[in-house]
């Protein structure tokens, strides 16, 4: 009970607890693949959170057990003193037998609910990933017959509805003239896994993709796209739905969730922005 020791011991032993309660270190080498954090966009942070907990468990246990035993080392002399237990000893593992015996319960009973583990789950969640920003168009995709100049295709509609507020127009058609049919203007950015979520939480009005953003055309379901060789060179602000129809709309995309992605056709990630996308 807590009335066994002193409120002055007490409360040094809590003080402890919360400045050095112990923290998981995972293998800094380990990330998650594109499957577990297509799952974490589909199924939210907190399932992810469960299921780190739910696997880790005997490290969190034995992570604890340790923490425990070290309170009980570095108040040895004091908790002894006031619980009245004999303290004398004349090997380490007469010490270690005294802690084991009488000290770790009384931690345990009395200090467990200051005691957390921390799982250093940002260390997963501040995993830098690949993104999309994809111009969707009342009028499909791009076709190889899409002229800028005439009306009624995705190129020229998304030209003057999108791309001219920011891109240069030789550098738009360069990309389109490297690209196939069924495409989509593409800006690609990196940003941690966190702001992902943020971001397509918070993304219900606007969009600004700063100057400098990479872009191209990019087709994700034959697994085509253009060199991503170019870039914004102003800042572009968009509506979420820039145009007359529920079709003229932006979307934010981590590139694994996509049937083909940057990765798999590429080969490797392709230059992109270092400045933030914000949303509203």
């Amino acid at each position: 009970m807590k009335n066994q020791i002193s409120e002055k011991l007490f409360n040094d032993i809590q003080k402890y607890i919360e400045k050095y309660n112990p923290k998981i270190d995972f293998d800094y080498n380990n990330s998650l693949d594109k499957n577990q954090i297509n799952q974490i966009l589909e199924n939210g942070i907190d399932n992810f959170y469960n299921d780190l907990y739910e696997n880790n468990l005997d490290c969190i246990f034995e992570t604890e057990d340790y923490f425990i035993k070290s309170i009980a080392n570095d108040y040895f002399e004091e908790l002894t003193e006031e619980l009245n237990i004999d303290s004398d000893y004349n090997f380490e593992s007469e010490k270690e037998s005294i802690i084991n015996d009488n000290l770790v319960e009384f931690i345990k009973d009395n200090f467990s609910e200051f005691i957390h583990v921390d799982l250093n789950r940002n260390q997963f969640l501040n995993q830098d990933v690949l993104c999309h920003v994809t111009v969707y168009s009342n009028y499909d995709c791009t076709n190889t017959t899409n002229e800028i100049d005439e009306s009624e295709n995705y190129l020229s509609e998304i030209w003057k509805s999108v791309a001219i507020k920011g891109i240069k127009k030789q550098d738009y058609l360069s990309e389109f003239y490297n690209t196939g049919t069924a495409c989509l203007l593409t800006f690609l950015f990196e940003t941690s896994l966190n702001d992902l979520i943020k971001l397509r939480e918070n993304f219900k009005n606007s969009i600004v993709i700063p100057k400098g953003t990479t872009f191209g055309f990019f087709g994700t379901f034959y697994g085509n796209g253009s060199q991503f060789s170019h870039k914004t060179y102003k800042t572009i602000k968009l509506n979420k739905i820039y145009g007359e129809t529920k079709y003229d709309s932006i979307s934010i995309h981590f590139d694994g969730e996509l049937s083909y992605n940057i990765q798999d056709v590429y080969g490797c990630n392709l230059s992109t922005c270092n400045d933030n996308i914000f949303v509203s």
